[in-house]
């Protein structure tokens, strides 16, 4: 199913034996059930520094839907948010993603603090760290 229909529009599939690689119980009838989700063609994405707040607001009726976020410092860092005398450093909170989840997905309105009271601590003492979440407004 995913070959056929993975990141097309639309999908139609014809629910036959043939179009699958094997039958599981001959001479019997069977039927298909297919479960699925449309993910959104573009994201938006919001970074604060340590100590501010990422403030989502969706349009009515629809809900934030996260993709990805990340709490700490990486390589690349931001320009937003300076690094400081540790240089190159990649340190991420382990459970950002779903802690960001947790509060924000399906609700039209989200605002989170970026700060290790939430997230923890996953860099080296004295380091600047952002949160930095992207995601889209839709039907959850």
């Amino acid at each position: 199913m995913l070959d056929m229909c993975e990141d097309r529009v639309s999908c139609s599939v014809k629910a036959s034996p043939e179009t699958f690689t094997q039958d599981p119980c001959e001479g019997t009838s069977k039927y298909l059930e297919v479960h699925y989700k449309c993910r959104p063609n573009e994201y938006e994405r919001q970074t604060v520094c340590e100590g501010d707040a990422i403030h989502i607001s969706c349009n009515k009726g629809d809900g934030i839907a996260v993709y990805s976020a990340m709490f700490g410092r990486t390589p690349n860092g931001t320009d937003q948010c300076p690094a400081n005398k540790h240089g190159y450093i990649d340190c991420q909170a382990a459970e950002t993603v779903s802690e960001v989840r947790t509060q924000c997905h399906g609700k039209r309105n989200c605002a989170i603090q970026a700060n290790e009271s939430i997230f923890g601590d996953p860099c080296p003492m004295g380091t600047h760290k952002y949160l930095t979440v992207s995601y889209a407004c839709g039907k959850c």
